[in-house]
């Protein structure tokens, strides 16, 4: 884990291995990108989401050098939202037929769903809870806002 200059954090991926075997997966990302294409309105309003992200240095553009890997995504649109909100949404489980996908590379994490009924007994158990919301939690660009609340 790094601590960036302007106090994000930077983290490794979980690989299971030193060894990192992905194929290029050029043609799976670019037949889902020819696919949004086809949908009037959403990859002028998915190219602003991705200028904002540049902006805030979320994502950046890179130099195409020999084979790469691409972390496929694809838009979600929230009709019901005023303005309607689109938003990216990676998929690291694609892959090329007979490779591994990032996902099959990684270390799979606890299930936290299990620990839900020891949280909000810790909850009721306490005078004093403390919660917090993740602003923007979809783009990586973390900000705490703490919420205390007294039973």
């Amino acid at each position: 884990m790094k601590i960036l200059l302007d106090g994000r954090y930077e983290l490794c991926l979980p690989f299971k291995s030193e060894a990192i075997d992905l194929s290029s997966n050029k043609d799976l990302t670019w037949k889902r990108h020819k696919k949004m294409r086809t949908t009037k309105g959403i990859l002028d309003d998915y190219k602003v989401v991705c200028k904002e992200w540049e902006e805030l240095e979320v994502i950046e553009k890179i130099e195409e050098k020999g084979e790469n890997s691409y972390l496929p995504h694809r838009p979600i649109v929230k009709n019901d939202s005023i303005p309607t909100e689109i938003r990216p949404v990676f998929d690291a489980s694609a892959r090329v037929t007979g490779q591994s996908s990032l996902n099959d590379l990684l270390y799979k994490g606890p299930n936290l769903i299990e620990q839900i009924p020891d949280i909000l007994d810790r909850f009721r158990r306490y005078p004093i809870g403390l919660s917090a919301d993740i602003d923007k939690k979809y783009s990586f660009s973390w900000e705490l806002q703490i919420n205390i609340e007294i039973f």
